[in-house]
């Protein structure tokens, strides 16, 4: 502090120049006509030497009532994560934010993630230009092994049909297939795997019927159908592991609340935070070519893809 005074008194007073009284006390000339104009515009304290180190981060502080309630929500969603939890309910907060409070109270999950392989991403364009199908499979204390077989659309992830069986056949895939054409829209492509069920000839008769082109991905490579393989890991996650179902009627009940939540009111980051169902039923995302039922159930369609 003395040498910044003398300094300063130095330069103002004109005894020495900046050069002079630099070398006199090993500091740039510079530095000493900053000490001069801080004293300047702070008689009294501008001369003071400033705290250094690093400068410790303001954090943003959030109402209480916001706080407990994103306890709550984890509470209530566990597998979901901070960015999750922050779109989803429209928070008025950062998903860093939410990140911090869970990780304050000890409710962070790590899960490690899987090496994916290099690669593109693969999305169709618009709805209803392929569907992925796909069968998964659990049991049910009481009831034993229960099938749930579904179609997924690629562009849009809505779920168009999960139908639960008791039986991995070709009759469940074409009676799966058969629902999920009755709301009206019939799929140009559908990309599967190489179950039997799906192989089958009274399957590929049925895609038949409505000129729908079958692709079977190859075999042990789950790769291609990653959407529905999502779909069946959220299914499992926030639901099946999450409750006891009595009978297989109570399972198709809960099945289809999910389904329901699923595409009107799960976002998803991946469709930039909106629904399923917003992309899907949004008529900019339809092909202008595209094929359908009418509502005798009657096939109407235009060529073209």
């Amino acid at each position: 502090m003395e040498i910044r005074t003398k300094a300063v008194v130095f330069y103002e007073e004109k005894i020495h120049s900046a050069k002079e009284i630099g070398e006199t006390y090993n500091i740039s000339e510079r530095t000493v006509r900053r000490w001069a104009q801080n004293h300047r515009n702070d008689p009294e304290n501008g001369l003071k030497p400033k705290k250094t180190g690093p400068r410790r981060r303001t954090r943003w502080a959030i109402p209480k009532s916001l706080e407990q309630r994103i306890i709550r929500l984890k509470g209530k969603y566990p597998a979901w994560g901070a960015r999750r939890i922050k779109h989803q309910f429209e928070l008025s907060c950062s998903w860093r934010t939410v990140h911090r409070i869970l990780k304050k109270h000890g409710l962070l999950i790590r899960i490690k993630a899987k090496p994916q392989p290099s690669g593109k991403r693969f999305q169709r364009r618009h709805v209803d230009s392929m569907w992925q199908g796909d069968t998964f499979q659990f049991r049910i204390r009481g009831v034993g092994k229960v099938y749930v077989t579904g179609f997924t659309d690629d562009c849009s992830r809505y779920r168009v049909k999960s139908k639960v069986y008791l039986h991995k056949d070709a009759a469940s895939a074409v009676n799966a297939l058969q629902w999920a054409l009755r709301a009206g829209r019939i799929p140009w492509e559908i990309y599967l795997d190489n179950g039997k069920q799906f192989v089958s000839k009274l399957f590929k008769a049925e895609a038949q019927k409505h000129n729908i082109k079958l692709i079977f991905g190859r075999p042990y490579h789950p790769r291609g159908r990653g959407k529905i393989e999502r779909y069946h890991k959220t299914l499992y996650r926030e639901l099946i592991a999450l409750k006891q179902f009595r009978s297989l009627g109570h399972f198709r009940k809960e099945l289809w609340r999910f389904d329901q939540l699923y595409n009107n009111w799960r976002k998803q980051e991946i469709l930039n935070w909106m629904t399923p169902s917003s992309v899907y039923n949004n008529k900019t995302n339809f092909n202008k070519n595209r094929k359908c039922l009418s509502s005798g159930h009657k096939l109407c369609q235009q060529n073209g893809q």
